[in-house]
């Protein structure tokens, strides 16, 4: 076997892999570049967003993080910050991670997201869904806009629950 200095026995009689094709043998460039332990030069493992730092070294030495997939809500050994996915809250995981739960109305966007007219941390759809608000006219009609009719103060002189208009 071949060793990673001269033997006096040509390169081409001790075939080696080379994965970046400099001439030196993957197992000559380990020392130093080999963050995982899996015998595979860094340089020539994966490295989605590149910028010279393989995914695996990022992601063990706390650079990048890794707690979703792009077709699952899993860990899949690629940095999150290269599976780009709508996050409307800005909290590092995917909207459709956290669906479950927190999609009253079946809508794949998060409750959470959602308007929340009177401020009260629950979306007003889901207040209109559970009964907990009314929704009987709109701003400038009589009819349902899917906003809660108390995030829509109107005149109501005799207190019966709808506008004077």
């Amino acid at each position: 076997m071949a060793t990673c200095t001269p033997d006096g026995i040509p390169d081409n009689c001790q075939p080696a892999a080379d994965c970046d094709g400099d001439g030196l043998p993957d197992r000559c460039e380990l020392v130093g570049n080999d963050c995982d332990n899996n015998q595979f030069p860094d340089n020539c493992q994966p490295d989605c967003d590149l910028d010279g730092i393989a995914d695996a070294c990022e992601l063990i030495n706390g650079t990048a993080f890794d707690r979703y997939g792009v077709a699952t809500c899993t860990p899949d050994g690629i940095p999150d910050n290269c599976q780009p996915a709508a996050d409307c809250d800005g909290d590092g995981l995917p909207d459709r991670c956290e669906l479950v739960g927190n999609d009253c109305d079946n809508n794949q966007f998060p409750d959470n997201c959602q308007p929340d007219c009177d401020l009260d941390g629950i979306a007003d759809a889901c207040e209109l869904i559970n009964g907990t608000a009314f929704d009987r006219y709109g701003v400038t009609t009589c009819v349902a806009d899917g906003i809660p009719d108390n995030c829509q103060p109107q005149p109501d002189r005799d207190n019966d629950g709808w506008p004077d208009r």
